[in-house]
């Protein structure tokens, strides 16, 4: 006999069961930086244990883009360092990208 979780709201309710067991892994939202949409996923999904939310790929280049335009002086120089920096951050790589 296989067990399936019972997954409940904070108010108790339980939840429809997912039969190809969604809900044992995080989930991940995929959006732009937006902050009312960030806030609606927190308190739809607050409920559940393991959610990740991640900011799409065109606004986290447009968000280092804007920056980098004001502090550095030309296009080129802004886009050599863009070239260096946003292939760590496709590969989750913060860190090395900040460095």
């Amino acid at each position: 006999m296989i067990h399936k979780p019972v997954y409940r709201t904070k108010g108790g309710d339980k939840l429809q069961d997912v039969s190809n067991n969604l809900l044992r892994h995080g989930l991940i939202f995929f959006v732009d930086g937006q902050r009312t949409l960030h806030a609606a996923i927190v308190k739809a999904f607050a409920w559940f244990r393991s959610i990740q939310i991640i900011l799409d790929w065109y606004h986290l280049e447009k968000k280092c883009q804007e920056p980098l335009s004001l502090a550095m002086k030309g296009r080129a120089v802004r886009n050599e360092l863009l070239a260096k920096r946003m292939p760590r951050l496709w590969y989750g790589l913060v860190d090395r990208a900040m460095a």
